[in-house]
């Protein structure tokens, strides 16, 4: 198979991977918000918060080392497998002891278990990192992208079960821990590759200087992103948290179903061809035009029928979020323009610059987060968006380290895209605005999804007709099927 047929099966696996697996996790998410309430999604956040630093000191870039290493020998992977055990089970310990602690900090007594409980992640997931890095460099998304459904179903099936069961919180932290641990299992078997009882420092010394950097890079990124819930957690208490998460998670649910899916091939793509930065220009620009092409319909869904959604989905409870929720979407739109920056640095080997950058982006964002602590939660929502103001310009002056990009450039390659956006924009606020709210509500949700649907699938058709000819292709080749069978 060669390299572009490779790389668009890849593309169409790692889509199916991230659609599905975000299709079911939202369903099952707004479904548990509706069971749970803000307050139990607050500290799961807050637990989640610690978790992730732990999983930082676990992984500490060894899947990133793995999948750029051009030479990967035997000894490499055994020895990546038995750090990470040996960290995985530190963390754990270390977590349980310091819990209490934690759960004093935030006032929240019940936060003591809840996170003695989520560390188990920390006695699973490290056993299956090598079998995900193996399989990313042989760009097997396909069978990732089974994996993990498969994990996901398993776990929204249990944690659902639990909701509605009465169990409260623990619907929401066994959801992680099925999750993790039906996929780490699904991993070995189907890699069939069993470590060796053997560490060798030489390779351990190979891989080192490239995942250190990587691990500094997601320490860096732990506190940029985390350090939100933290503070939230600290100044407004766990329902303030449970807001905040909750439109953090629609709209990374966004986020991760346009670009996630791009950028798990991208990785290796980028690598391939790091020598040419002609290529790698034109692949850059590439995977933003997709991403945003499928991006900006959606924030027009989520600025326009936020208020109503949320207030008909779910509860009082989760009201305030309507606002907070387009902020954060604008501020993340924005953020999308240089969202591959960070894969096109890893990629060529300047893990040095997404050090930089992510350094750049921990100090605007704490100031920032300073600056508001203590004002109403909206607040949070404008920073989201000057602080993506302020990072956009610095993400492509380091870029130019590695390849000729520019944001004059991505603009121009976001012209079509844009237009589409608007053109979305404009008939979503016309129909909003126009068509009254019924009653039942679910027929005006209907008719506002109808009316969506056929803007963005004639924008597409007049302004981006090449998204829509393998969908056509697809169905013309169906239908030959279907006819030469009643044919026959």
């Amino acid at each position: 198979m060669n390299k572009q047929k490779t790389v668009k099966t890849g593309i169409v696996w790692s889509f199916i991977e991230g659609f599905g697996i975000k299709i079911i996790s939202t369903l099952v998410f707004f479904i548990l918000a509706k069971l749970l309430g803000a307050t139990h999604f607050g500290l799961v956040a807050i637990a989640t918060a610690f978790i992730d630093f732990g999983n930082v000191l676990v992984e500490q870039g060894m899947v990133a080392a793995l999948v750029q290493k051009e030479k990967l020998e035997r000894a490499h992977l055994d020895t990546a497998f038995w750090i990470n055990i040996g960290l995985g089970a530190s963390v754990f310990a270390i977590l349980c002891l310091s819990a209490p602690f934690i759960a004093d900090i935030y006032k929240e007594p019940s936060l003591t278990p809840v996170l003695q409980t989520s560390g188990l992640v920390f006695l699973i997931g490290p056993s299956g990192l090598v079998q995900v890095a193996q399989l990313t460099r042989e760009m097997n998304f396909k069978l990732i992208a089974r994996i993990r459904i498969v994990g996901l179903l398993a776990a929204a099936v249990v944690s659902l079960t639990m909701a509605f069961m009465g169990y409260g919180v623990w619907a929401l932290v066994f959801q992680k821990l099925v999750f993790m641990g039906l996929s780490t299992v699904l991993f070995w078997f189907w890699t069939k590759w069993i470590p060796r009882l053997s560490f060798s420092i030489d390779h351990f010394r190979e891989l080192f200087p490239f995942s250190y950097k990587m691990m500094i890079n997601n320490f860096l990124t732990y506190f940029s992103r985390n350090s939100i819930e933290l503070l939230i957690g600290f100044f407004h208490g766990t329902e303030a948290v449970g807001i905040y998460s909750f439109c953090y998670k629609v709209f990374q649910s966004t986020i991760e179903t346009a670009n996630t899916s791009v950028n798990k091939v991208m990785l290796p793509l980028f690598s391939s061809v790091q020598d040419d930065k002609a290529q790698l220009t034109k692949y850059f620009y590439k995977a933003i035009e997709s991403s945003f092409t499928l991006l900006l319909p959606v924030l027009a869904l989520i600025v326009f029928l936020s208020p109503e959604a949320i207030l008909y989905f779910f509860n009082a409870t989760w009201a305030e979020s309507a606002d907070l929720l387009k902020l954060v979407s604008i501020g993340g739109t924005i953020y999308m323009i240089y969202y591959y920056t960070n894969t096109l640095w890893i990629s060529t080997g300047r893990p040095d610059l997404v050090v930089r950058f992510t350094l750049i982006n921990v100090v605007i964002n704490l100031a920032l987060l300073a600056a508001v602590s203590k004002l109403p939660l909206i607040y949070v929502g404008y920073i989201s968006i000057v602080r993506s103001l302020l990072l956009l310009p610095v993400a492509y002056v380091l870029s130019l380290k590695t390849a000729p990009i520019s944001i004059q450039g991505s603009l121009q390659h976001l012209s079509r895209p844009f237009w589409m956006g608007g053109v979305t924009f404009l008939i979503l606020a016309i129909s909003s605005a126009v068509i009254p709210v019924l009653s039942p509500e679910w027929i005006w949700f209907a008719i506002q999804g109808v009316i969506w649907s056929i803007t963005v699938f004639v924008a597409l058709y007049f302004l981006l007709p090449s998204v829509l000819t393998p969908v056509f292709n697809s169905v013309s080749r169906v239908y030959l099927r279907v006819s030469g069978s009643r044919k026959v």
